[in-house]
């Protein structure tokens, strides 16, 4: 999806923000969520970023990534229960790809990149009826999952010798949907799906680096990632969890650029792969 203006992306984020806002309003005036389990992350993260062309590695990025988080889910024994998953993650990455001028003439850069970034997501879990009692705690309940998130981060690729950096701003509107095995008190916890982005917009600062007349907006174009994670609650506020999350761009349609006027070149977003694995420790009142 590509908007025209800045006004166009405003509104959508100011949607996005305001079905959050109304689900967070829903989950507080229900009366079995005065006794939601809250949960407090962090983490460390192995963060990896691929861009390909013709089947072709054009770039690697990869390294240690550290991430807070805050989670909440509706108590219920069956039926719906709304929640809320937030995380800021930042770290530098390592940077192993090319550098290309103006004339389209590459050659091999390693640098550093930078990383910033928040989620924000909406919970919604369909908890099926399986009879578990109250005394029960060893026992699992099972979920169907879907989620509305908003995820935004700023990649900061730190310039070189002679070759100038610039900064990538990437904004995704993302649908979830999955399973999950929650333990009534303690045990193991398992989860699993898809996901899938509504609105994907990148933002190349040219401007800003003094590379082009104004910043580039590209579109690259989604497909179906997936998620999942494992994990224990053991039998007092902790829980250790490791995550796995992903996204897939395919390549974006060419975009002029302009120097003093004129058009100087075009810029794509090559087809794109992110991979995040995530060792968190929560703690849960």
């Amino acid at each position: 999806m590509k908007w025209n203006n800045k006004a166009e992306l405003f509104r959508f984020c100011g949607r996005m923000l305001g079905l959050l806002g109304a689900w967070t309003v829903f989950w507080c005036a229900t009366p079995d969520n005065v006794l939601a389990e809250v949960r407090l992350t962090t983490g460390v993260e192995r963060f990896s970023w691929g861009e390909y062309s013709g089947g072709a590695k054009l770039l690697d990025e990869s390294g240690p990534r550290y991430v807070l988080g805050l989670r909440w889910l509706g108590s219920g024994q069956s039926g719906l229960l709304f929640g809320y998953n937030g995380r800021y993650y930042f770290g530098d990455t390592k940077y192993t790809g090319q550098a290309c001028d103006a004339s389209g003439v590459c050659n091999p850069f390693s640098t550093a990149t930078g990383y910033q970034g928040m989620l924000n997501e909406a919970l919604l879990h369909y908890r099926l009826d399986s009879g578990i009692q109250p005394d029960e705690t060893d026992r699992h309940y099972f979920d169907l999952v879907t989620g509305l998130g908003l995820d935004y981060w700023v990649r900061d690729i730190k310039g070189k010798g002679g070759v100038t950096g610039y900064k990538e701003t990437y904004i995704i509107g993302f649908l979830r949907a999955g399973v999950a095995m929650v333990p009534v008190k303690n045990g193991m916890e398992v989860a699993a799906g898809l996901k899938y982005p509504l609105y994907l917009s990148e933002s190349a600062g040219f401007k800003s680096a003094g590379l082009a007349d104004d910043n580039v907006a590209l579109s690259p174009k989604p497909e179906i990632s997936y998620y999942g994670s494992i994990g224990w609650r053991f039998n007092n506020p902790l829980s250790v969890t490791l995550d796995f999350d992903s996204y897939l761009f395919k390549e974006s349609d060419p975009v002029s650029y302009a120097i003093g006027g004129v058009t100087a070149g075009y810029v794509h977003q090559p087809e794109s792969r992110m991979e995040v694995y995530t060792v968190k420790v929560g703690y849960s009142f």
